[in-house]
């Protein structure tokens, strides 16, 4: 996925990764832009500077300023061309700028943006009553997005921080959640009662077969009674 890097420089402003417009092996123009809290117009969040490099001996990009516009005299003159693939680019980079400030504003310190998907932007925007229609109406996907949460949830070696945003949930809904978790306890643990039901009808011992049973069921007692 792609990503998006800011630091603070102040509490109004802050920098982020050159736009990379044009390279060669030697030489590339960049759009180096600036983060800004414009209190004249919220809009115009996004200022910079069109700057060439050149590759050092040691591999560096760096700046290449021998002849700065601000020295041009009034004979002078100089331009910039820029080709459509490049201007679409600075575009696209910007219009990601200006969406990070939108939402987040000036970062403290350092931080970094994941860029999505539109499909999974527009579920994080949306509205309760529309969540409830997508829901409803597709059922299946949902429960296998869910699903695939889970198996996530699970398999993160720092949870902590999904942690922190579940607290913020509210009660009732934590309590529901708990809820179904045992209901699904219940569901397994069925399942088990048939499949060894019909083993026992084969002649498998009865206390095998209260081994397995009786470990769903407690995990669901230990997590709905235990508080």
């Amino acid at each position: 996925m792609e990503s998006i890097r800011i630091r603070s420089t102040s509490s109004a402003s802050a920098i982020t990764d050159d736009i990379v417009l044009r390279e060669t092996t030697t030489t590339r123009l960049i759009f180096r832009p600036l983060i800004i809290d414009n209190l004249r117009k919220q809009e115009a969040s996004v200022k910079g500077t069109f700057i060439f490099q050149r590759k050092s001996g040691k591999g560096n990009w760096e700046d290449y300023s021998d002849l700065p516009l601000s020295k041009l005299r009034a004979s002078e003159w100089t331009k910039l061309d820029l080709k459509g693939v490049e201007i679409l680019e600075l575009y696209k980079r910007l219009g990601d700028l200006y969406q990070v400030y939108h939402q987040e504003g000036i970062p403290f310190g350092e931080a970094k943006y994941i860029k999505i998907d539109q499909g999974l932007g527009a579920l994080l925007t949306a509205s309760e009553d529309e969540l409830h229609q997508l829901f409803d109406e597709e059922t299946d996907d949902v429960t296998k997005l869910f699903s695939r949460l889970l198996n996530w949830f699970s398999s993160i070696k720092t949870p902590s921080q999904v942690l922190n945003k579940l607290e913020e949930l509210d009660i009732t809904n934590l309590q529901e959640i708990r809820s179904i978790a045992g209901l699904s306890a219940l569901k397994a643990s069925l399942a088990i009662w048939n499949k060894k039901q019909r083993k026992l009808e084969r002649g498998v011992l009865a206390e095998d077969f209260r081994r397995e049973f009786f470990c769903p069921i407690s995990n669901f007692c230990l997590s709905n009674y235990s508080c």
